[in-house]
């Protein structure tokens, strides 16, 4: 999980403070779903495991981004065998 303050750009700000939020919620959740594969091939390099959920949330007051990836401890078990998995602990 990676959590981050002050990650509005200029144009962004501005906007916000026109009271046109939801424009730029919208538009930061569209750049999102366009990047979802790359990011997670980043996280999957840095990482060396593979990733099988990824989120993203904004907040606007106070400024802040949230981005969260779940992943596999192992490459070897499907997210189907991994939930199968994790049934057996609870």
């Amino acid at each position: 999980m990676c959590v981050l303050r002050g990650g509005f750009s200029r144009v962004e700000q501005t906007l916000l403070e026109g009271g046109r939020g939801t424009a730029v919620i919208e538009q930061r959740m569209a750049f999102q779903d366009l990047m979802r594969a790359r990011f997670e091939e980043v996280i999957e390099q840095a990482t060396g495991r593979r990733v099988i959920g990824f989120m993203s949330g904004n907040q606007q007051h106070p400024d802040m981004m949230c981005e969260v990836s779940f992943s596999l401890r192992t490459t070897s078990l499907t997210p189907r065998a991994c939930i199968r998995r994790s049934a057996l602990f609870r």
